[in-house]
């Protein structure tokens, strides 16, 4: 036999006298804990028993004076979701009862047509039928739940792998180039040199080589220096982000603005600071190589409860709408998700870019 409460408290809505004192009637036989029976003829006052009163069963009649139908019982069982609902009908509105409980009323009985022990039945049922049901909902709402946080948790673990791949490539790469290529063409400038003393006057083609080989040098030493993992922990990101910001000066006519007042980065985790880093470096390459722009803010600060980070430019701009993210963007959102941040991108044709990122300051970034 399904569990009721103890003390059961029922409300009766039903705008028919007679049918009211026979449900009544029945309602007392039943060996049921009846504590109460409110009454309501109507929807609107069953409206507001339900505003102060939380029975644990609603017997509600489909034809109310001013509520009728389906209507009837969506109505209520808006109000009180909760609560299991028994639909009374005649024989006439069968196929409504039925449409009732493919809506969420746990039975229906027809006037007239029930004693007693079906009344009890009905509403023991209905009561342990709803409970199954919230029960049902919230084990699926809790394994939804924990799927969802095994997903991001996952998702965050790839991205982070992906982060480490790329600083171990970067680091590699920067490393082949110095160690390996870089020294291959010293060694051609030595041998220029070389045949450069021998050959009485010099050569202009052999000149014209050294040139070349001396500008490839000093690319190859800009783009490792890119590529290297910034001198974070000896001298602190603030530090790491000027020399960005030296190293465009020196090359480009873009001026860049970079305001940390109110950062502060003692308690700061390495790889969150190396993030930061390569964020800005990433959106600083992009205004340089497609913005166009003749200035560039960058503004680091922090609160209690967050760290934001904004670099706006005056460039050309795009649209949002038609243009995609490329790799750059894709890179810098994926280092935000790592640590649960929010990025936002403001941008429009001739009206410039501004990336706007929040962190929320806690256990995934203090050390």
């Amino acid at each position: 036999m399904p569990d009721v409460p103890q003390l059961l408290t029922i409300l009766v809505v039903e705008d028919n006298p007679a049918d009211l004192f026979v449900l009544e009637g029945l309602l007392w036989k039943t060996r049921l804990n009846i504590e109460k029976i409110y009454r309501a003829n109507s929807f609107g006052e069953a409206v507001l028993l339900l505003e102060s009163n939380k029975p644990q069963l609603i017997l509600l009649d489909l034809s109310l004076t001013d509520s009728a139908g389906i209507d009837s019982f969506e109505h209520i069982n808006q109000i009180a979701s909760d609560i299991p609902i028994i639909v009374l009908t005649g024989l006439a509105d069968m196929e409504m009862a039925l449409e009732t409980m493919s809506k969420g009323a746990q039975d229906y009985l027809v006037k007239g047509e029930f004693e007693e022990k079906l009344l009890a039945k009905s509403i023991q049922y209905s009561i342990e039928r709803k409970r199954n049901l919230e029960n049902t909902l919230s084990t699926r709402m809790a394994m939804e739940q924990k799927l969802e946080e095994e997903r991001n948790l996952k998702q965050k673990e790839i991205a982070e792998a992906v982060i480490i791949a790329q600083e171990k490539e970067r680091h590699d790469l920067s490393r082949e180039l110095h160690d390996n290529v870089n020294q291959q063409l010293t060694v051609a400038m030595m041998y220029i040199a070389s045949a450069e003393k021998k050959q009485e006057g010099g050569s202009d083609i052999l000149k014209q080589s050294a040139n070349f080989i001396f500008n490839a040098i000093e690319e190859i030493r800009k783009l490792t220096k890119n590529l290297v993992t910034p001198l974070i922990k000896d001298f602190g990101l603030v530090k790491a982000i000027d020399s960005i910001i030296d190293d465009v000066a020196a090359l480009n006519t873009v001026q860049i603005h970079f305001n940390s007042e109110s950062f502060f980065e003692n308690d700061i985790r390495y790889d969150f600071k190396l993030s930061i880093f390569r964020i800005i470096q990433e959106q600083v390459s992009n205004v340089l190589k497609h913005a166009a722009a003749k200035h560039c803010t960058i503004e680091l600060g922090r609160n209690e409860q967050i760290i934001y980070l904004i670099v706006s430019d005056d460039g050309i701009g795009f649209d949002t709408s038609t243009q995609k993210n490329g790799i750059g963007i894709y890179n810098i959102t994926s280092r935000v998700e790592l640590f649960g941040g929010t990025i936002s991108i403001v941008a429009a044709s001739n009206m410039g870019c501004k990336i706007s990122i929040e962190f929320p300051v806690n256990d995934a970034i203090l050390s």
